[in-house]
């Protein structure tokens, strides 16, 4: 109830993008290999960006 206000840090925010963006990869697996690669490429992408403090 009292973090109903609290904004994210930046790393909050990636790491969000990264799990959004591994689900979607997930999910698109089983129809379609080659968005999955795309959105597993951008989830790695962002995980580098938060790793790196960017």
């Amino acid at each position: 109830m009292f973090g109903l206000f609290k904004q994210k840090s930046a790393v909050g925010i990636l790491q969000s993008k990264y799990e959004k963006l591994n689900s979607q990869s997930h999910r698109l697996s089983n129809n379609n290999h080659v968005e999955s690669n795309k959105k597993n490429a951008e989830a790695i992408y962002f995980k580098i960006e938060m790793l790196q403090g960017n």
